[in-house]
């Protein structure tokens, strides 16, 4: 979001981008409830504590002047992406209890 311009196709082309990852994840959502509720349940928590965070970014950088220079295309660490790591960690390692060997093994895969 901070690398945009302010050029229209530029800016309708970001737009088109945050709805087809707003489906995506609407879908990836559906998709595991459909097999297994306790994992849908911890996605949507932890689409929940990230897109709070999220938010903050998005709105900040929306305030911010478009880069103009290569050097500002980097972001260091801008952003909510090491508050959220945790969040994302947590439900890797629910999927992992979830789907890892041990249900292999039980599943008879």
């Amino acid at each position: 979001m901070r690398r945009r311009t302010e050029d229209g196709a530029t800016l309708h082309a970001l737009a088109e981008c945050g709805h087809d990852l707003q489906e995506r994840l609407t879908c990836h959502q559906a998709w595991i409830a459909a097999d297994r509720p306790a994992t849908a349940h911890k996605y949507a928590e932890v689409r929940n504590k990230v897109s709070i965070r999220l938010g903050g970014a998005v709105n900040e950088a929306w305030t911010l002047p478009p880069v103009v220079a290569p050097a500002e295309m980097n972001l260091g660490t801008w952003g909510p992406a090491q508050e959220c790591a945790p969040f994302i960690t947590d439900l890797q390692h629910h999927i992992e209890r979830r789907f890892g060997l041990r249900w292999l093994r039980r599943s008879g895969r």
